[in-house]
């Protein structure tokens, strides 16, 4: 499992993650989101984790757009 999250941290600093960034993680409750969680943390970001249902302009809200 490890070697999937470090995976998944490449790949979010491939997309221009650094330390600070907010990512928000919209998934239902499993072991995938567990592990964005874990990578977006290890790389310095700040996770926001929304429920899969959450409305778009309210996920903005949250993340203050």
């Amino acid at each position: 499992m490890t070697d999937k999250i470090c995976l998944l941290a490449k790949g979010l600093s491939s997309l221009g993650v650094t330390e600070r960034s907010h990512v928000a993680i919209v998934a239902p409750e499993c072991r995938q989101k567990n592990m964005f969680y874990l990578a977006t943390v290890g790389l310095g970001a700040i996770p926001i984790c929304l429920h899969e249902n959450t409305e778009i302009e309210k996920s903005r809200r949250i993340q203050g757009f």
